[in-house]
């Protein structure tokens, strides 16, 4: 397996890619999510997220949001 240090790979229903961080004061490398497939769920509610946003609210949606009503 070729092992570069930033690579993406696909779990099931997300893809994923190494990134490293400092948390701490301590480099780690981790897993972030780059992309999503398929139903995502929150509390038993279909969601849409997305993969980034500039505030939290902004990373998801609920079903009623997306239809112009609120939670």
């Amino acid at each position: 397996m070729r092992k570069e240090k930033k690579i993406q790979i696909f779990a099931t229903g997300v893809h994923l890619q190494s990134i490293q961080v400092e948390i701490n004061n301590k480099k780690q490398w981790r897993w972030i999510a780059i992309g999503f497939e398929e139903d995502n769920y929150y509390d038993g509610e279909t969601i849409e997220v997305y993969d980034y946003a500039d505030s939290f609210e902004g990373l998801f949606q609920n079903n009623d949001e997306q239809q112009g009503n609120s939670i």
